[in-house]
């Protein structure tokens, strides 16, 4: 492979890693939106004032936060290694 050096192999590990997490968080929450949509028990624990369900409802949309603030920070990190090395 001489025509890719370290840092560009290393960009595209991270950028490939950054596109996998993004698509999963993805299939995640559109899994968890159908499921919300589907099942109106499910719709309205959601929306329920109670502490413990709004409290789940939060984990879920901060995880589902992170995810995707990883999946971000991953692929623009492999975007500018690889380009910074070309």
């Amino acid at each position: 492979m001489d025509f890719l050096n370290e840092g560009q192999i290393t960009g595209l590990l991270f950028f490939g890693a950054g596109m996998l997490l993004l698509g999963w968080c993805g299939k995640m929450e559109r899994r968890e939106y159908q499921e919300m949509r589907d099942d109106p028990k499910a719709k309205w624990e959601m929306i329920d004032r109670d502490e413990k369900r709004v409290a789940q409802a939060k984990r879920r949309s901060f995880r589902g936060l992170v995810m995707t603030l990883a999946g971000v920070g991953c692929a623009l990190y492999g975007a500018v290694v690889f380009f910074m090395n070309i």
